[in-house]
């Protein structure tokens, strides 16, 4: 899902020739849906010793096939019920809150299984931790069986991202750059100017908290980041002037992520508020109805709304394909590419066209992923999980629109 931010960083890597710019393995949300984990899955299916985990050098195989042996019986089960099971939902989509960030690796993961294994109600160990056929009824609630359900896949996904993510960590580590934590708390700290003037005579507990903050307001969009720590213990003196030093640098990367930096010429928006966009003819009337609807029901606020004109010329189109991530081909892009296998009528593909066409537009994603070297841990936040490029919990906001009239509303 994510549209991929080129570093342009070079990196040595056994796979990847050196004089090739790297690019962000992955391209799909933290709470993407089931097909998009399978994809992951079955790539790494295909490499040797795909489920030994790096630096920790631990088996996850196990963890691995509860997670399918769980996915497994839900998809049994439903052969035998008038209404499906399913383990999410527009109401259950999960988010990472820029103050809660989800952090993961083996030292969560492995953890987590074994809380897991102790705390499984009995009726559900004994078929999923085992290799016997699978009942066709459940043994316990239908509540019950989805709340473990949803912790088993959840576990199984985060693995499975850890196991596909981690070859990558060079890249990762080097994305620190892209977290905007600091810059984000310091904007909203009570006397923060006062507070920096006055360091030398600043309690130490409020030193603990902003410390952290002030150097990664240096690492922000900083290709150098490492050398903040040492370039903030050297400025003690005179900290009002490292923040000075750094806090444009750090504002421009927190305002990238939510700023359109291209203009479509297809797109009219006069002084009405309405405004319109070509778009391919699908070949079917059902996908013609699916983009219609989900699209033009997101990109409208208040009154005003913007409606896709259908054509056979138009440059903007939508393709569907089987195990595909759902991409488009740059900010400001044409082609929304959707994968085939995932149901018209399921939410998350709903939310993913929605989300897909805000590149269209020119919006970028607004969730920040990177490798923490020190804690050993992935960590993941969303910068805002009420807006639509950033989490499946949110939704066009009117930040949107200003945004848009900026950009295309012819004055």
């Amino acid at each position: 899902m994510k549209y991929t931010k080129l570093l342009g960083i070079l990196f040595t890597l056994t796979l990847v020739n050196t004089a090739q710019a790297v690019k962000n393995p992955i391209d799909i949300d933290f709470y993407a849906g089931r097909l998009a984990y399978e994809n992951l899955y079955s790539e790494l299916t295909k490499q040797p010793g795909a489920f030994i985990s790096p630096l920790s050098n631990r088996d996850m195989s196990e963890i691995v096939e509860l997670g399918r042996r769980n996915l497994k019986w839900l998809d049994h089960l439903n052969q035998f019920r008038r209404s499906p099971l399913r383990f999410t939902s527009k109401e259950t989509q999960g988010a990472s809150p820029i103050d809660q960030p989800k952090k993961y690796g083996p030292k969560t993961i492995f953890p987590d299984f074994e809380n897991l294994k102790a705390t499984l109600p009995i009726e559900l160990y004994k078929v999923l931790f085992t290799k016997f056929e699978l009942p066709n009824s459940l043994p316990t609630s239908d509540k019950a069986y989805i709340h473990w359900g949803r912790q088993i896949n959840r576990l199984y996904q985060t693995s499975v991202r850890w196991l596909t993510l981690s070859r990558w960590l060079p890249w990762y580590k080097q994305n620190r750059q892209n977290d905007i934590r600091g810059y984000y708390f310091l904007s909203q700290y009570e006397n923060l100017e006062s507070k920096l003037k006055n360091w030398a005579s600043l309690e130490g507990h409020e030193k603990q908290i902003l410390s952290p903050l002030l150097i990664n307001l240096c690492e922000s969009g900083n290709s150098s980041w490492s050398r903040c720590p040492r370039e903030f213990k050297n400025s003690q003196s005179n900290v009002k002037s490292f923040f000075n030093r750094h806090i444009q640098k750090a504002k421009r990367a927190y305002d990238i992520n939510f700023k359109l930096n291209v203009k479509r010429m297809d797109l009219s928006w006069n002084h009405s508020n309405l405004a319109s966009l070509p778009f391919r003819e699908p070949k079917t009337k059902a996908i013609k109805d699916f983009l219609k609807i989900n699209i033009e029901d997101e990109w409208r606020l208040h009154d005003w709304k913007l409606t896709l004109n259908f054509s056979t010329s138009a440059s903007v189109r939508a393709i569907f394909k089987p195990n595909v991530t759902p991409n488009v081909n740059g900010l400001g892009g044409n082609i929304i590419t959707m994968n085939s296998l995932n149901s018209l009528d399921d939410y998350n593909t709903q939310w993913t066209i929605r989300h897909e066409f805000g590149h269209v537009l020119g919006f970028p994603d607004c969730y920040v992923e990177f490798y923490d070297e020190h804690q050993q841990l992935m960590i993941n936040y969303q910068i805002d999980v009420n807006n639509l490029m950033c989490s499946r919990r949110g939704r066009l906001l009117i930040t949107h629109l200003e945004e848009l009239k900026r950009v295309y509303q012819q004055e």
